[in-house]
């Protein structure tokens, strides 16, 4: 396995931080193991995920992929791509992976293989294959926004 892989509960609390999250990051998991995700300071921002997070552990949503650019633990610019997951146990949320993947940085060509829809431009956060926020893609397209939400945050 290539991606670095970090499980979170259901405070999101680091609960588990993989080997490639140490290489991506530079940080040991007994650095992070029981911290808050929100509170870690690496490359990432990871304040972006905040959303996509929360959105999973409230059963709003199943999964989201977030791209956003990054500086890994060599100090060098990557767009990192962050698939979230619900950890479902007992029909509720009881956490979230994160798969995050070091991918090629645009230069205004078509998408790499193996590029996902959603992954030309930085901040362009996408749930179940459609964009949900404002931010402008790389090929001028604007994407759309998520509906208000009347639940309460």
């Amino acid at each position: 396995m290539r991606s670095a892989v970090i499980v979170l509960g259901p405070q999101m609390d680091v609960i588990a931080w993989n080997r490639q999250a140490e290489e991506l990051w530079g940080l040991r998991s007994d650095e992070v193991i029981g911290q808050h995700f929100l509170n870690l300071d690496i490359g990432f921002p990871v304040e972006a995920l905040r959303t996509a997070v929360r959105d999973c552990l409230s059963g709003r949503a199943e999964r989201a992929q977030v791209v956003e650019q990054a500086v890994n633990r060599s100090g060098r610019a990557i767009d990192c791509a962050v698939s979230v997951s619900c950890l479902v146990g007992e029909l509720a949320p009881r956490g979230v992976i994160l798969m995050m993947e070091a991918v090629a940085m645009d230069r205004g060509g078509p998408p790499a293989d193996g590029q996902r829809a959603g992954r030309e431009a930085t901040g362009l956060r996408v749930v179940d294959g459609q964009p949900t926020d404002r931010k402008q893609r790389a090929n001028g397209e604007v994407a759309r926004h998520d509906p208000p939400d009347d639940r309460g945050a």
